[in-house]
């Protein structure tokens, strides 16, 4: 279901302690972790891509990054 679910956990528990803070800055903080997660998942599935190659690629394709449900 995930490729990153530890990510996919951090993004939603975070996104909901901003939510119930009401304020600007729990939801830039939020923000800024979204793009720092990012970006560290695009540089790990980078270099998982050039140690595994067509068999990472193939993973990658049924598998969605953060969170949905993988095609049949």
């Amino acid at each position: 279901m995930s490729r990153n679910p530890i990510y996919a956990g951090l993004l939603v528990g975070g996104l909901g302690v901003a939510v119930l803070q009401r304020g600007v800055r729990p939801l830039a903080a939020w923000t800024s972790l979204a793009v720092v997660l990012h970006v560290k998942a695009g540089k790990e599935e980078q270099a998982l891509l050039e140690r595994f190659g067509a068999e990472y690629e193939a993973y990658r394709r049924r598998v969605p990054r953060l969170l949905g449900v993988p095609p049949r």
